[in-house]
């Protein structure tokens, strides 16, 4: 082998070890193998991505289809990775890289969609914790977490007021305003007040909202999925609304063409997400929250799983 021919080997190696690889190149490679087959091998690529810096997370970001364009299925499985990755202890310094690219990007895209995922990967990184603290009962970890949490509030907050669109103040007024107006039973009570129900009607007309496309309109997208399919439903089913495509008959169609789908394809998601809106829906037809099904579920899980060979 010549000199030139050596040196060019050895340049193009240099190229491709870790250290040498651009932010788009660490994304590109990372999305080409997702979803990973093996915890071990997805565990690497996700730890390869909080490496590359925000650079890495904005292109992926940017990779995100618009709905109807096509699956996001290896964006989300790898910027939701992401997410709870650097939120393991010691990951300090790479979760305030990752949030600052996550609210980089927010400024960024213009889908609504696209931001409510985002704003769900920083929700991940600043509420999760503070619920596992309140199921623990554990007063020192509580603190520790709502202080996160308020910090997020105090956050967002000191960058609207930074653009001239709101304050903290007007912040604090508007939650004590909504309480006062939407608890007229506490202040003020009226006469015939019937609770939930009429809780409902003050918030519908506080909002404008008038039809089921608006009350449907108003459910959070930034929500975890279960939890909106839920709220979703029952909205509808309160406007009396027929739920087509959401019960047992669905669920066993949607398990079927799952099991006929290619790996990883827009088909296999479609049959996933028709599989877990009618399982909510089952859900609540038997008076059961699924969120909280599926959080038993999971601890169940761990509780009987063995040790790791």
């Amino acid at each position: 082998m010549t000199i030139s021919a050596l040196l060019l080997c050895t340049g193009m190696m240099l190229a491709q070890t870790p250290a040498n690889r651009t932010a788009k190149t660490v994304a590109a490679d990372v999305l080409a193998q997702m979803p990973a087959g093996q915890q071990e091998t997805y565990n690497d690529l996700i730890g390869q991505l909080s490496q590359a810096g925000d650079d890495a997370v904005q292109v992926i970001v940017g990779m995100i289809n618009a709905p109807g364009k096509g699956s996001n299925a290896q964006t989300d499985y790898a910027l939701s990775g992401l997410s709870h990755f650097v939120m393991a202890k010691g990951q300090e310094s790479a979760r305030l890289v990752v949030a600052k690219a996550y609210v980089k990007a927010l400024g960024s895209v213009s889908e609504r969609e696209t931001k409510a995922f985002i704003i769900r990967q920083l929700q991940i990184m600043g509420g999760d914790e503070a619920v596992d603290a309140l199921d623990l009962d554990d007063p020192v970890l509580m603190c520790e977490e709502l202080g996160d949490v308020l910090m997020q509030v105090a956050f967002h907050t000191c960058m609207e007021q930074e653009t001239g669109r709101f304050t903290w103040e007007q912040v604090c007024d508007g939650v004590c305003q909504k309480l006062i107006e939407r608890h007229p039973n506490i202040f003020g009570a009226q006469p015939g007040y019937e609770g939930i129900t009429d809780w409902d009607a003050l918030k519908n007309k506080e909002k404008g909202r008038r039809t089921l496309a608006d009350d449907l309109e108003s459910v959070p997208r930034a929500m975890p999925a279960l939890m909106r399919a839920a709220k979703l439903q029952k909205r509808a089913a309160r406007h009396g609304a027929a739920l087509q495509g959401a019960d047992a008959a669905a669920l066993a169609d949607a398990a079927e063409h799952l099991q006929t789908a290619q790996p990883a394809s827009a088909q296999a998601e479609q049959a996933v997400g028709e599989l877990l809106f009618a399982a909510a829906n089952l859900a609540r037809q038997a008076g059961v929250d699924p969120e909280q099904a599926l959080q038993k579920a999971n601890e169940t899980f761990c509780s009987v799983a063995g040790p790791i060979a």
